[in-house]
């Protein structure tokens, strides 16, 4: 198990360097989001748009999956604290897997998918790091 670790940790340090921990674990859900739904798709609804409801479900779906997949390797084998990965890894899962489930819904080509997914999880993960780095002002009183 710490050879895995280890190999996965060689592999994504390159990326770790220059993004942070939202865009990376943004990433990861995109790609694992990305290539759930297009084995959904090839499997089951054969090319055809999926209804508005039913691609809600899938995403919402997804999103607790992804997010329990990450945050049992961010918290076990990588050791965080479960309060400080808890709620910004579930944001970034149901956004990053409603986005990706939309538009990959929108343009029906599932071997597109994982690359759809890792684009829109870099994207969120961005946005997120960039509005949680973001000082708070206070209006200064009196």
């Amino acid at each position: 198990m710490n050879a895995l670790i280890r190999s996965m940790l060689a592999i994504t340090r390159p990326f770790s360097q220059r993004l942070g921990p939202c865009e990376l674990n943004g990433m990861l859900i995109g790609a694992l989001t990305g290539f759930m739904f297009s084995v959904a798709w090839l499997m089951g609804t054969a090319f055809t748009p999926v209804a508005y409801p039913l691609w809600l479900y899938i995403a919402l779906v997804l999103a607790l999956f992804c997010w329990g997949a990450l945050f049992a390797l961010l918290c076990g084998p990588l050791r965080y604290a479960p309060s400080t990965v808890a709620g910004p890894l579930l944001i970034n899962a149901l956004l990053t897997s409603t986005l990706t489930v939309y538009l990959c819904n929108l343009s029906g080509q599932p071997f597109l998918f994982f690359l759809i997914g890792m684009l829109v999880g870099l994207l969120v993960g961005r946005v997120l790091c960039r509005y949680c780095r973001k000082p708070t002002q206070r209006s200064k009183e009196g």
